[in-house]
């Protein structure tokens, strides 16, 4: 069943309000799109997906499918020196020409704590770099030296929406 929005603004799904079943505030719960506002449905037949959405690596992707997103939380210990950051480079760039990969971002929190986004058109492009042999090995790698912990999430882009004010003129 399609999510709706009911009438606290919260996203409704069989008559259960999602925001609040995972333990959001009210103040928490989902919007409707306002008026302006750019709302794009998932999946739909073929469209170019925005550059301006996707900024980190300004490639354009055809998009026929359930795109996927993965959110990639970790905290590295000390032992991630050098030999980390060299691996991390080279498996940027093997990403990068990955059939399907569409782009990702990264942030690091005061704490340390970590946050990778990774977009791919689908479920089949992310099981090709899940097995990709290099990729394998540094998850072997990290669980063995670099990592206190991860946590890796899988989603399905199912709607986006998106806003961007206009230059200012002057």
């Amino acid at each position: 069943m399609s999510p709706s929005f009911g009438k606290a603004g919260g996203l409704h799904r069989e008559g259960r309000t999602l925001a609040r079943a995972a333990g959001w505030s009210a103040a928490a719960t989902f919007a409707p799109a306002r008026m302006g506002d750019r709302v794009r449905q998932w999946p739909a037949p073929g469209p170019e997906i925005d550059p301006g959405l996707y900024r980190s690596s300004g490639r354009l992707a055809r998009y026929d499918g359930r795109m996927v997103v993965i959110l990639f939380r970790s905290r590295l210990t000390p032992e991630a020196g050098q030999d980390y950051q060299e691996l991390d480079a080279e498996l940027e760039r093997l990403v990068r020409d990955q059939p399907g990969y569409v782009t990702h971002k990264s942030y690091g929190a005061a704490d340390g704590e970590r946050l990778t986004l990774v977009w791919f058109r689908d479920q089949e492009s992310l099981r090709a770099w899940k097995i990709q042999p290099r990729h394998l090995e540094a998850q072997r790698r990290g669980r063995e030296r670099w990592y206190q912990f991860y946590e890796m999430e899988v989603a399905e882009i199912v709607r986006t929406s998106s806003f961007k004010r206009a230059a200012s003129p002057g």
